[in-house]
């Protein structure tokens, strides 16, 4: 009877949790993803969890990122400040060799892997909403990281300088 009894009351919980999201009409024609991000992230606060650390300054450079973000509750604009402020951090502590730093969550390649710092992964969400980002840092000579897939903040940050530079039409760093 008991097993019943909170199978019941689970199945109604999440009737009523989906009576509650169909509520909230949607533009006839048109997908939401404002209102998804809405209800994804009402109310619900942006998390990270380390999926591998591959540069301790990296690391302590996300977590100081993280305390920036406050009750940013957009999902966008909560990529965006986040990608921003870790890359400012991670180019504060750099290790002296390094001449570009890079926070990108979509699909790439490195040409010469010895001449960049592992990556350090993190799991980013707000709400149900979430994405991974592969951090890490970059030098030369002849080295080349390759981006494939969109660009913008809330997806790509960099700070160069000396022999790396980036290119705003492919996204991608160049360390000469």
């Amino acid at each position: 009877m008991k097993f019943f009894s909170a199978s019941s009351l689970a199945v109604a919980f999440a009737v009523a949790g989906m009576a509650n999201a169909a509520a909230i009409p949607a533009q006839a024609g048109q997908a939401d993803g404002n209102a998804l991000e809405s209800r994804a992230a009402a109310g619900a606060a942006a998390k990270f969890i380390f999926k591998a650390i591959g540069s301790a300054a990296v690391a302590e450079s996300i977590s100081e990122a993280f305390k920036t973000l406050g009750s940013i509750g957009k999902w966008d604009q909560a990529r965006e400040t986040f990608t921003k402020n870790t890359v400012q951090a991670m180019w504060d502590r750099r290790p002296s060799q390094a001449h570009a730093a890079v926070c990108y969550n979509m699909g790439y390649t490195v040409s010469n892997t010895n001449e960049m710092t592992p990556a350090t992964k993190v799991e980013f969400s707000l709400g149900s909403l979430h994405t991974d980002y592969d951090c890490f840092y970059m030098w030369g000579p002849d080295n080349h990281f390759n981006s494939q897939g969109d660009g913008g903040y809330i997806n790509l940050a960099t700070i160069t300088q000396g022999n790396c530079s980036f290119d705003g039409k492919t996204s991608d760093v160049y360390c000469a």
